[in-house]
């Protein structure tokens, strides 16, 4: 889908304008984070059945993700009425690390499923009183 996306031609002006130019600039700019966070959660995903270690998935997906990225950004700069863009590899970078942030969070969470069901004043050990 990100190579169909990056393969559109963009406008050469009022009369042709490009599929996307509907859309503001800072929404285009903005998308490129949850598109990316997409690619690399999908390759947690795929990756973690493995047998891998977390810290190995993580790099692996993330290498994955801004490594096609940086393969796509050349791409586009291939495409007619469109240039790569550094920021927009950012942008993808920023997104992809995101999805590892938030795999981690859930692979915390899954790991430690009551740590977060104790209340403020019961400290690890203590139970309340009959």
């Amino acid at each position: 889908m990100i190579w169909v996306l990056s393969s559109i031609p963009g406008g050469t002006g009022p009369t042709a304008p490009g599929l996307l130019d509907w859309l503001a600039p800072w929404l285009q700019n903005a998308l490129h984070v949850p598109l990316f966070f997409g690619l690399a959660w999908t390759w947690l995903w795929a990756l973690e059945p493995r047998g891998m270690r977390p810290a190995a998935t993580i790099l692996a997906a993330l290498l994955l993700s801004v490594g096609y990225a940086a393969l796509d950004e050349w791409h586009q700069g291939l495409t007619p009425g469109r240039y790569a863009s550094a920021a927009d590899l950012g942008r993808d970078a920023i997104g992809a690390v995101l999805a590892a942030w938030v795999w981690v969070q859930f692979r915390k969470r899954a790991r430690h499923p009551t740590a977060r069901r104790k209340g403020p004043s019961q400290g690890p050990g203590i139970r309340p009183g009959p």
